[in-house]
């Protein structure tokens, strides 16, 4: 009878405990998920592939010289885990480009994302900016450029050398949430949006929008980069398109394309 009761008691206890862990797995997945943590899903070897399209307006001395439009193909890989200290983790990442779809990727940039779960912060060219906040929610309000110092948060320089304001007046909310989304014939059950900038005058146009998915992470981005001083009289181009007025600047739309 002894023996008997000492099974029996070993054998709840097991299932007390397997339970109990089973509980504990559930309840990380369950908060993980509450966070928001599941739209940029930093594991080795995933990878997102993009369409880019861009189109840059170039002016040297006061009148606008050219606009040079361009698509690339865009392949971004995480690749490892740098670094991990205490509760922010740090994973490299490599971005490859090509021209066409039929070429072969070529590495252009090796970059990082740090994950401090309050936050979702990326480095690209020395500059971090604050991406995500967490817990995903529209009561949020962050400045993605709270990392960058004052000269750095006033200006960009593009390929072709101009240096403008590209952080001025960024505001980060985030807008729509948990929301169906199709792309390039790609449905995505769950999508987050957020609005990094979305500001305008008689001479500057700043707007940043990306768009991640559940699973997946980033699988869209829009940026427009634009100034314009219309001849001195700026009054006179308010009703005119941006992308008609512009003397410099950029506008992008990256898509997702490919993912694993």
């Amino acid at each position: 009878m002894k023996q008997l009761f000492s099974i029996l008691l070993l054998s709840v206890t097991v299932i007390f405990f397997f339970s109990s862990c089973e509980e504990e797995i559930e309840e990380a997945v369950d908060l993980s998920a509450s966070l928001g943590y599941d739209y940029l899903p930093l594991e080795i070897g995933r990878y997102v592939e993009y369409k880019l399209d861009s189109t840059i307006y170039l002016q040297i001395g006061s009148d606008l010289d050219e606009t040079v439009t361009t698509t690339t193909y865009v392949k971004e890989v995480v690749l490892d885990v740098l670094s991990v200290n205490g509760d922010e983790t740090t994973y490299r990442f490599e971005r490859y480009e090509k021209s066409l779809p039929e070429d072969s990727y070529v590495l252009s940039d090796i970059w990082t994302y740090v994950d401090t779960k309050e936050s979702l912060d990326r480095v690209e060219n020395n500059l971090k900016l604050k991406n995500l906040t967490f817990p995903i929610s529209t009561k949020q309000v962050w400045d993605p450029a709270v990392y960058l110092n004052t000269g750095d948060k006033l200006k960009y320089s593009n390929r072709y050398g101009e240096v403008m304001q590209t952080f001025k007046d960024w505001n980060a909310v985030y807008t729509d949430l948990h929301k169906p989304m199709t792309i390039n014939s790609m449905s995505f059950d769950s999508t987050i949006t957020v609005v990094h900038a979305d500001a305008t005058n008689l001479i500057e146009r700043r707007y940043a929008k990306e768009v991640y998915a559940k699973g997946v992470g980033l699988i869209k981005k829009e940026m427009i980069i634009l100034d314009d001083q219309c001849d001195q009289q700026p009054i006179n181009c308010q009703f005119i398109p941006w992308e008609n007025k512009a003397d410099r600047g950029f506008m992008l739309t990256m898509e997702v394309v490919g993912h694993n």
